[in-house]
């Protein structure tokens, strides 16, 4: 029976307990379908459905005077995609590599992709210091553009413990100096003469997001395709040592690092209700005086990486496992961009887009010299 009509926050404050998660699982589905459609028109099939299911969210929230993450009928619900199916996702991830893809770089392509990553990010987090960036939002930038974009985001977060704003942000960031390299490379990898080698390598390496890597390599040539797609997938596999070097050189909110509270214009749901970032409560190792949680989606990615290698799963089964994990990862940045307040992005200002502008342009070079050094 429907609820009688009343002033009173009441019945509203009830949703989630008649509700439970299903209202704001629901809506972000929703929004990753229309993604998904979004992503197959000829204008829009460089972005990614992860990238426009971001958007998305936070459009819905530019008609709104709070996030829709706020109302106590859809909070549950991406909680819940946010926190849960963001990590099964990344974890994934791993079935999509194998140790053989990553030796056919042999020693010099993957000693360009590890220096590169290194080297971008503590250029990126040196930056942030000079540009007086916050400090958890650089770390989430450092960890996109040196990675794998939006991915390595949310991944990184699990250490970083950012505010939702701070997520999408940095999300919003790599999407738009990623795609602003992807249309960029070709024309300068024409100008300069690169070889189809060269400049798969090139932009594996230095592109931020797997769809923004392809859309730029195949463009220029398939052979140039082949070698982008399986360079960008061996500079996926540095997530996982970035989580952990970070989580062992970061305190923990718990131990007084607490960065920006949400006691005003909060932008998602509460750590306590809903949080992105994992809890310090379980999994934990001890080290330099407090705990520190080993994430496990990173020792799942790991895990399905070693699967992938021994080729016992037949294709069938890795391609639907690879579209139920783009799904996956959709529904949860959608969930992502109902939390994330339009006005919250604004209010960062522009030194956090110079520190992104500065780091697409650092690995851009640093990575160009390697790729010419090596011939």
């Amino acid at each position: 029976m429907a609820a009688s009509p009343t002033a009173c926050p009441v019945p509203a404050a009830d949703a989630p307990r008649r509700y439970g998660p299903w209202a704001g699982l629901a809506l972000s589905v929703a929004l990753a379908v229309g993604a998904s459609e979004l992503h197959r028109l000829p204008a829009l099939g460089w972005a990614s459905p992860l990238i426009l299911a971001v958007v998305l969210g936070i459009a819905l929230n530019s008609v709104r005077r709070q996030p829709v993450a706020s109302l106590p009928l859809f909070a549950p619900g991406i909680a819940l995609v946010m926190k849960r199916l963001l990590r099964i996702g990344v974890a994934l991830l791993g079935l999509q590599i194998t140790l053989g893809q990553m030796q056919a770089l042999g020693w010099s392509g993957g000693a360009l992709i590890v220096g590169t990553v290194a080297a971008t990010f503590v250029f990126t987090l040196g930056c942030g210091h000079l540009l007086r960036v916050e400090a958890r939002l650089t770390r989430l930038i450092a960890a996109g553009t040196s990675i794998c974009g939006a991915s390595a985001v949310v991944a990184a977060n699990a250490a970083v413990e950012g505010d939702d704003a701070d997520v999408a942000y940095a999300v919003a960031m790599v999407t738009v100096f990623g795609t602003l390299s992807m249309l960029g490379f070709p024309l300068l990898a024409g100008l300069i003469g690169l070889g189809d080698h060269a400049f798969g390598l090139w932009s594996g390496v230095a592109i931020h997001e797997v769809a923004q890597v392809i859309a730029a390599a195949y463009q220029y040539s398939p052979q140039a395709g082949e070698m982008a797609t399986i360079t960008k997938l061996a500079r996926v596999v540095l997530v996982v040592p970035v989580v952990f070097v970070l989580l062992l050189a970061l305190p923990t909110r718990s131990a007084g690092q607490v960065g920006p509270t949400r006691s005003a214009g909060q932008v998602g749901p509460t750590r306590s209700a809903g949080q992105v970032g994992p809890t310090r409560s379980a999994g934990q190792a001890v080290g330099a005086g407090r705990r520190v949680t080993i994430p496990w989606f990173a020792l799942g990615f790991l895990a399905l990486v070693g699967v992938a290698s021994c080729d016992i799963l037949p294709p069938v089964v890795l391609d639907g496992v690879a579209t139920v994990d783009r799904w996956l990862l959709t529904v949860a940045l959608a969930g992502m961009g109902l939390a994330t307040a339009p006005a919250a992005l604004v209010r960062r200002g522009g030194r956090p887009m110079l520190l992104a502008a500065l780091a697409t342009v650092f690995i851009s070079l640093f990575s160009l010299g390697g790729v010419l050094m090596m011939g």
